[in-house]
């Protein structure tokens, strides 16, 4: 019986290939954005996770920025959450509940899309936020992207 998934003709492992890629889903592509007239050019994964963990609230340089996250909903935000804040939803409701309570910060703004995280970047000079890197256009500049 083992033998009969070896020998599966070449159009069945095909099919079977293609239900995976639909099931498991390659993940997306973040990039960091901020107002094209903000001075950083580049930030590193460690810094993005204190800005947005509020560890450490300004840019290296030491530019205080207005930080716009996405709803926990959003794929795009699952995908930073997991790859930059190393955090699952449940686990960041938690930190910020404990943040909150004890009076030492607030969490970003959220909103509900790239689109508006992005509309509302361009309208900000001292906006940084994050949205799938097929959203990016010129509007916004691009300082790190997570693979």
């Amino acid at each position: 019986m083992a033998h009969t998934f070896i020998t599966m003709p070449l159009s069945r492992w095909a099919l079977l290939a293609l239900l995976f890629s639909i099931a498991c889903p390659t993940s997306a592509e973040i990039a960091i954005i901020t107002h094209p007239s903000l001075k950083a050019s580049k930030l590193s994964i460690d810094d993005t996770a204190k800005l947005f963990l509020n560890t450490n609230p300004v840019l290296p340089d030491g530019t205080r920025v207005t930080l716009i996250a996405q709803s926990t909903t959003t794929e795009s935000a699952k995908e930073f959450n997991n790859k930059v804040l190393h955090k699952k939803d449940q686990e960041l409701r938690a930190y910020w509940a404990r943040i909150i309570f004890s009076g030492s910060g607030q969490p970003p703004k959220t909103v509900d899309s790239d689109k508006t995280v992005k509309n509302m970047v361009a309208s900000t000079p001292s906006a940084i936020g994050y949205i799938d890197v097929s959203a990016v256009d010129t509007s916004v500049k691009v300082i790190l992207l997570v693979p």
